[in-house]
């Protein structure tokens, strides 16, 4: 008889790790211990100040950015890794794009210093306002992450460019690309 119970018992928690494990979706784990299921969920969670850009297939291995600026406050807003200064210059530190898509940081400029060096010091907070802004969207290759418009050899490692509108809820956002393939990109047109 107490093997019968026992026997009755391992079906009963194989049924339910069986249910439990079926009922699992993306994003959840299922943990049993003796006699309890234990169900938990987790949820990616974004930052605010985080643009996503997919629909990038055809430029896997390059590097991403964007710059734009707010209307009401002509606020620079950059979309990059990090924005370094180097002689006068602001380098925007490109987000590598993979498997078709980047996540980039979204800073807004707050202002800039200078050290004994000239050396450019950027102050930037995360962008976390609610609005639409035009960004001007840059994908380059080259030897670099480094990008910025006053240095040609950043230039002429452009490999497409496109100017957005894209709305922002609370700093986030997330858009499809409607950059032409690399293909069909003609670089010479830009300019």
């Amino acid at each position: 008889m107490k093997k019968i119970v026992k026997l009755i018992g391992i079906i009963a928690l194989t049924a339910i790790i069986g249910f439990s494990m079926t009922a699992c979706v993306t994003g959840t784990t299922a943990s049993v211990s003796e006699n309890t299921v234990l169900i938990e969920e987790t949820t990616a969670q974004v930052e605010p100040g985080t643009l996503t850009i997919t629909g990038l297939d055809s430029y896997n291995g390059y590097f991403i950015c964007a710059n734009g600026y707010l209307d009401i406050e002509d606020a620079s807003i950059i979309a990059a890794n990090d924005i370094v200064g180097i002689m006068y210059n602001e380098f925007m530190i490109g987000s590598e794009i993979v498997n078709g898509s980047a996540t980039l940081p979204v800073w807004r400029i707050t202002g800039y210093d200078y050290d004994n060096e000239d050396n450019a010091i950027v102050h930037k907070e995360r962008y976390t306002r609610s609005d639409t802004i035009d960004l001007f969207i840059i994908i380059f290759g080259g030897e670099s992450d480094h990008f910025s418009t006053t240095s040609m050899s950043s230039v002429y490692n452009v490999v497409a460019e496109d100017v957005m509108s894209i709305t922002f809820e609370d700093g986030i956002a997330s858009v499809v690309s409607d950059i032409p393939d690399f293909s069909e990109y003609n670089r010479f047109e830009m300019y």
